[in-house]
């Protein structure tokens, strides 16, 4: 799955993403997934939601068969952004599906660069949200894919992404540390979710179950006007 690039600066690709391997059981990659984004600023690049390290559909066993996402996140940064050093890997939430890779991405940047970009995230994800084995907190999400090591640092809501016209925006619903990226010049918003399907009573009872005390409150039900809307899923 090649890069595809959204958004350019004269020539020059501003915003590009790739779609990560993730299957459910009624729906299979390459129709279905998860898009890593990959964001360009002044002096590097932000990767967002990595995706996971195992096929598997579900949250439990982690284990098995890798998906090669790690390869398509290298691949693309060298085809889009050569030569690029990436500055920070962030994750809008914990599940396993936008989260699990992170330190995987994590150490081969370090390795290949020279340097470890931080894996960024809203402090709420550290911690866990009730009970149930998909409630697990980030870093435990990070154990169960086999990682013991990795760099995690916090965000909060109005943290500019450095370099670009993007700010991170605490978007909780999803779950509660849900994160996103608005620009609010340029209009565009990055989620893991799309507002609109966020008003269907599916849509409220399904993160429910994912989340067992989900916020009242979604920050973005609807789309801004004359925005431009990007989701780390194709059909949610």
């Amino acid at each position: 799955m090649k890069a595809e690039i959204l958004i350019r600066k004269g020539k020059k690709p501003a915003l590009a993403r790739v779609l990560q391997e993730f299957n459910t059981p009624l729906k299979r990659y390459p129709r279905f997934g998860t898009w890593c984004y990959m964001i360009a600023g002044r002096t590097g690049v932000h990767v967002l939601d990595p995706g996971q390290r195992y096929k598997e559909s579900l949250p439990w066993p982690r284990f098995g068969k890798e998906t090669g996402n790690l390869n398509r996140i290298l691949d693309a940064l060298d085809s889009v952004f050569p030569g690029k050093k990436i500055e920070s890997i962030i994750v809008t939430h914990r599940h396993f599906d936008h989260a699990e890779l992170a330190p995987g991405v994590q150490e081969a940047l370090g390795k290949k660069q020279g340097s470890t970009p931080p894996i960024r995230a809203h402090p709420l994800e550290r911690k866990r949200a009730g009970t149930g084995y998909v409630n697990a907190a980030i870093e435990t999400v990070f154990r169960r894919a086999g990682y013991n090591k990795w760099k995690l640092e916090d965000v909060k809501d109005g943290d500019k992404l450095e370099g670009t016209g993007f700010m991170i925006r605490h978007m909780p619903g999803h779950t509660r540390g849900t994160i996103g990226l608005v620009d609010e010049k340029q209009k565009v918003m990055i989620t893991s979710y799309n507002p609109q399907h966020m008003t269907s009573a599916y849509t409220r009872v399904f993160y429910r179950v994912l989340d067992s005390k989900p916020e009242k409150r979604q920050r973005y039900r609807t789309i801004p006007k004359g925005y431009t809307i990007y989701s780390t899923h194709p059909d949610i």
